[in-house]
């Protein structure tokens, strides 16, 4: 039997918004050039596995780069890509004896927290950054008021 793969083009994907203080995690992807937005900084986060719910997908991925997943990441909608897949966004706040679990993991070149003005300065090239630098607003307003964003604030559908 034939097994049948899509191309990575059409997986569906996670991401995560991680704040400390006022700050967002952000993965330092590896330069290489066999991978999408090598040398880029995005969210953490990526692909979605077969037989992996994409709750599995975002612990999974956080882990390999960023070497911990906290527990308490909360499924805030999803966003319908142009190629009919799925990019999963979960949202959390941490505190600082979480933000130091965080570590470079066995992907990527290293993590870090960031302010959204130190994020303008970053290279995005890839939906993160974008999303990031669009709905920056919401994401000042998620931290000032210490609540997640809603979905229709991120234009994502719940």
């Amino acid at each position: 039997m034939k097994v049948r793969t899509l191309p990575l083009e059409q997986i569906s994907t996670c991401r995560a918004i991680i704040i400390w203080k006022d700050k967002i995690l952000l993965h330092h992807r590896d330069n290489k050039p066999d991978i999408p937005y090598p040398d880029c900084w995005s969210l953490p986060g990526g692909g979605i596995e077969k037989d992996e719910i994409p709750a599995e997908g975002i612990v999974r991925e956080l882990i390999e780069e960023a070497s911990y997943s906290p527990n308490n990441l909360q499924f805030i909608g999803y966003r319908l890509n142009e190629n009919a897949t799925k990019t999963y966004v979960y949202f959390t706040f941490i505190g600082s004896k979480v933000a130091k679990l965080f570590k470079k993991g066995i992907e990527g070149q290293g993590i870090g927290f960031f302010t959204l003005k130190e994020i303008n300065k970053l290279n995005f090239p890839d939906l993160s950054g974008k999303l990031l630098k669009k709905y920056g607003k919401v994401i000042e307003d998620s931290i000032s008021t210490g609540k997640p964003p809603s979905s229709q604030a991120l234009n994502l559908i719940a």
